[in-house]
C-alpha cells in the first residue's frame, strides 16, 4: 500500500518562535538616534484674518485710511488708500545683495552678488507710516502677492511689517537681517514688570490681486 510523502514535512518540527532580541536591541538604538537627528523648529502663531467683503458703494470715498502691501515678482508695492484722501504708491524694486559671512563686518561682505527683495526698504518705509499720525493707532495691515511669489517671501514680508525693530532704518540688508527686536518694559495684570516685543502691524489681512 502506498505511503503520504514526508517531503513536504522535514524540519516542521525544528521551527520554533523567532527570536526578537536582536531586532528590538536594534530599535532601542535606532529610535534615540533618530530623535536626536530631528531638527526642531520654533512654531509661532501670527494673527491672519481673510479679506473683508463689501464696503461703501462710492469708490475711494472710504473713511478709514487703508495701508497695503503688494508683492510681485520683482518688487514691492505700498498702497495707501482711503481716508478721504488721494490714494499713492510706494515702489521698491530688488536690490542687489551679497551672502555675508556673520563673522564679518557688513562693509566687508564678499560673498556671490544676487537680486533679493529690499526688505530693509520696506521696514524703513512702513516704520516711518506707522509713527505718522494717521497710522499710529491701526494695528493691522493687508498683504497680497501675485500668483508666482513664494511663500517665503510672504513670510519674510511678514516679518518685516508685524514687529518694530532696534533701529528704524538700516544701511542696507546685511545690517537688517542682524538687527533684533525692539523690547518694551511694560506690567502685567498683576503688576508685575514683563519684557515685550514692540510691534508695528500685528494683524495680517491677506488680499486677493
Amino acid at each position: 500500500m502506498a505511503r503520504p510523502s514526508g517531503r513536504g514535512h522535514v524540519g516542521d518540527e525544528g521551527i520554533g518562535d523567532p527570536d526578537l532580541i536582536p531586532i528590538m536591541s536594534i530599535m532601542c538604538i535606532l529610535i534615540p538616534m533618530l530623535i536626536y537627528s530631528f531638527v526642531m523648529y520654533e512654531v509661532k502663531v501670527q494673527e491672519i484674518s481673510l479679506p473683508k467683503f463689501g464696503g461703501p458703494s462710492t469708490p475711494g470715498k472710504s473713511k478709514v485710511l487703508n495701508l497695503a502691501v503688494l508683492v510681485s515678482k520683482d518688487k514691492h508695492i505700498i498702497k495707501i488708500q482711503g481716508g478721504g484722501k488721494e490714494a499713492t504708491e510706494i515702489t521698491l524694486k530688488k536690490q542687489k545683495r551679497r551672502i555675508c559671512d556673520p563673522a564679518m563686518p557688513c562693509d566687508e561682505c564678499a560673498g556671490p552678488e544676487f537680486d533679493d527683495y529690499d526688505y530693509a526698504g520696506l521696514y524703513k518705509e512702513v516704520a516711518k507710516l506707522k509713527a505718522s499720525d494717521d497710522f499710529k493707532e491701526v494695528d493691522s495691515i493687508n498683504i497680497g502677492a501675485e500668483d508666482m511669489v513664494q511663500w517665503k517671501v510672504m513670510a519674510r514680508t511678514i516679518d518685516a511689517v508685524r514687529a518694530r525693530l532696534d533701529k528704524d532704518a538700516f544701511d542696507g540688508h546685511c545690517e537688517y537681517e542682524r538687527s533684533k527686536p525692539l523690547k518694551l518694559k511694560t506690567t502685567d495684570a498683576d503688576g508685575n514688570e514683563i519684557t515685550t516685543a514692540a510691534e508695528m502691524f500685528p494683524k495680517i489681512v491677506f488680499v486677493m490681486l
